[in-house]
């Protein structure tokens, strides 16, 4: 499954850019963004302007654009997703998952 991105072009190619997926690119984005330019990444004017976004509100991966900033700037939203799914994948097989981002440890019963 994710054999294909990583062959192709990991900054630009997704396992699909539709729906939640574009939402989540943009969050990616905007966290590492918010970050190098000093603004708050717990608000923004840019989603439902005039008014704008508490981010924590919102059903975003702050936390998960926060901690992948570096990669967000290395190479682009796109290959921040695909290594957070990467990584969420192989923790998911492995039988003891942490949701990345997260402190919760869950165990998968065999």
């Amino acid at each position: 499954m994710w054999w294909n991105v990583w062959k192709a072009d990991a900054g630009r190619t997704t396992i699909c850019g539709c729906g939640d997926s574009s939402f989540s690119l943009w969050f990616f984005e905007f966290a590492a963004r918010a970050l190098r330019s000093g603004h708050s990444p717990f608000f923004t004017p840019l989603l439902w302007h005039p008014h704008g976004v508490n981010v924590l509100d919102d059903a975003s991966q702050l936390r998960l654009g926060l901690l992948l900033a570096p990669v967000t700037w290395a190479g682009g939203s796109v290959l921040a997703m695909n290594v957070a799914l990467t990584l969420q994948h192989r923790r998911a097989r492995s039988g003891r998952t942490r949701q990345l981002g997260s402190g919760r440890l869950h165990n998968r019963s065999v």
